[in-house]
């Protein structure tokens, strides 16, 4: 007995499929995937929800260790250069004594910018960055001296360099 072989009875065609056909054949073969996704996590619930906890840790965790380096990065070029200086004022300086030391600091050359803080602006801002506001009310003097803020050239940014600039 032999069995002979007719592509034309075979039952598969070669026609050719439209690329709307391509389009909705993708969506409905998506869509069968998600059902059959759906009934896989409905009958397998706690093996489901473990390898979902598996795969959202395996993804995050990668995310977070570049967060990670990136920041540490950051923070050690800034750890590296002494950007400012802060030299805080005796409570005993007049307004005209502390005018005179902001101009004479400011005329050296090492010197790029100064800024001055003031006893009121140094407790406004210590209440706001330090979450006790409410109770920095309850004093009855400022306790914070005034201050000036020193930025060096570039040049003298480095710990060793800034040094000869605060001598």
């Amino acid at each position: 007995m032999s069995i002979l072989f007719n592509s034309e009875q075979s039952g598969a065609s070669k026609q050719k499929i439209s690329p709307f056909q391509r389009f909705l054949f993708f969506w409905i073969n998506n869509a069968r995937q998600i059902v059959t996704s759906l009934g896989e996590i409905w009958r397998t619930p706690i093996a489901s929800v473990m390898t979902i906890l598996v795969m959202g840790l395996s993804l995050t965790l990668p995310a977070t260790l570049h967060i990670i380096v990136k920041n540490v990065q950051s923070i050690n070029v800034q750890w590296d250069s002494a950007s400012e200086i802060s030299l805080f004022l005796n409570e005993d300086l007049s307004e005209q004594q502390i005018s005179s030391a902001i101009r004479r600091i400011s005329a050296y050359d090492e010197i790029e910018s100064l800024r001055y803080i003031s006893k009121d602006d140094a407790l406004v801002e210590f209440k706001k960055l330090s979450g006790f506001g409410q109770a920095l009310d309850y004093l009855q003097n400022n306790p914070l001296p005034a201050s000036l803020i020193v930025t060096p050239q570039p040049q003298y940014r480095q710990a060793e360099t800034s040094k000869a600039i605060a001598i």
